[in-house]
């Protein structure tokens, strides 16, 4: 909310189809109004609904046909602790589908770590666009993986991140961190 300015900024005065942010700190009080108060996206979110932080959101243009894929049963039943918040929406473009999953894991390690690493690679591996490309795009707070040598990652958890996005095909596009990438 102490970005707003910026957000509009962004929303307003640039030419954007798709605007994705983690660690959106919403929570359900607060309307898409707010956010988008001149009406020029669909808004999607997944906030936190018992703690501070987290959180997840999308803003499409109208002019795009997207539609979110409805995980609420199934990602509370996943993540009960509310680990991991994600959006998994599908963006229609000149007859082909695009699958984007929209993801935030709390930075949580050891056993705990872990399982909440392998549900959700399961959760991914499940939503898998069987007829078009998935992105995946967030935060998995996993810095020990470093795709450009392909190197074992050092804890548990990024290696079964690592070993999932290998064997699915995907490859790293964005290779900076920090705000506001524009790809």
């Amino acid at each position: 909310m102490n970005k707003l300015p910026d957000l509009h900024n962004l929303l307003y005065n640039d030419n954007y189809d798709c605007i994705f942010v983690t660690e959106s700190w919403l929570y359900p009080e607060i309307p898409s109004g707010i956010l988008d108060p001149e009406d020029k996206y669909t808004v999607f979110r997944s906030d936190r609904r018992q703690h501070r932080g987290g959180g997840v959101l999308a803003f499409i243009s109208k002019q795009l046909r997207c539609q979110e894929i409805s995980l609420c049963s199934q990602s509370q039943e996943c993540f009960p602790d509310e680990n991991v918040d994600i959006l998994l929406l599908n963006i229609a473009c000149m007859a082909q589908k695009y699958r984007f999953m929209l993801i935030y894991r709390k930075p949580i390690g050891g056993d705990v770590g872990c399982t909440t690493a392998v549900k959700l690679c399961s959760l991914m591996n499940h939503h898998l666009n069987s007829s078009g490309p998935t992105f995946v795009i967030g935060d998995l707070n996993c810095p020990g993986i470093d795709w450009t040598f392909g190197m074992q990652p050092p804890s548990n958890v990024e290696l079964i991140f690592h070993d999932f996005f290998l064997t699915n095909g995907f490859i790293q596009c964005v290779t900076v961190t920090g705000r506001c990438k524009k790809i």
